[in-house]
């Protein structure tokens, strides 16, 4: 159990970057213009993107399939990930303009997921700066 929740599994072996600063900035800074919209969020749908977004980079990228899909996005290149993320935005617009999804809990499911992120960065930010020695030293 406990290699399971070793933190060298959940993050990359390496220093954080400052794109990775970045988006955490950024999931604030959307997370804060998303409280507004809100006028009753939806707990379980807030619930729910925060844990899906902290389980998907630490125990689901570590089983066989989440290595097979993170092997084949890393290598289609940057050109082949913008195309998929482009896509999977379009069918997400798509599935909200057809199908009669509640604003509230999309809202609430999109500001746990954006919590999510901002967690994990400042996770790894604090684990980095704290962790093992040989990510300090840059031997790892």
């Amino acid at each position: 159990m406990r290699d399971r929740i070793d933190p060298a599994l959940w993050f990359p072996e390496r220093a954080p970057k400052r794109s990775e600063a970045l988006s955490a900035g950024s999931g604030v800074a959307l997370g804060l213009l998303f409280v507004p919209i809100l006028e009753s969020p939806w707990w379980p749908g807030i619930g729910a993107g925060f844990v899906a977004v902290l389980l998907a980079p630490g125990p689901i990228a570590n089983t066989a399939l989440g290595d097979t899909i993170g092997r084949w996005f890393r290598a289609i290149g940057v050109g082949g990930r913008l195309t998929v993320i482009a896509l999977y935005c379009c069918v997400m617009v798509v599935t909200v303009v057809l199908m009669p999804v509640p604003f509230a809990e999309v809202t609430s499911t999109l500001l746990g997921g954006l919590l999510g992120i901002t967690v994990y960065v400042a996770s790894f930010f604090v684990w980095a700066r704290s962790g093992p020695k040989t990510l300090q030293e840059g031997t790892r």
